[in-house]
């Protein structure tokens, strides 16, 4: 649905406000934020970089050093 102004047409609803009616309508109600700033989206993607990183960091010391039965029974 648009709403016609002058030369420009505008959507009538946000799509936000549309997923909204399509979840009340189904019997549920929204309870986590749809929109992040790009900061947030920066800070998550940084955050998900770094996990994978630094697992990868101690798993190669433990794969260098013996293996399995070295990453588990450890004894220095």
């Amino acid at each position: 649905m648009a709403q016609t102004v002058g030369d420009k047409t505008t959507p009538l609803f946000d799509q936000n406000v549309a997923e909204e009616a399509v979840l009340e309508k189904l019997g549920y109600q929204q309870e986590l934020k749809r929109n992040f700033s790009f900061l947030g989206m920066i800070a998550f993607a940084f955050s998900i970089v770094t996990c994978w990183t630094a697992l990868s960091g101690v798993l190669i010391i433990g794969a260098e050093s013996g293996g399995p039965p070295v990453m588990v029974w450890y004894v220095k």
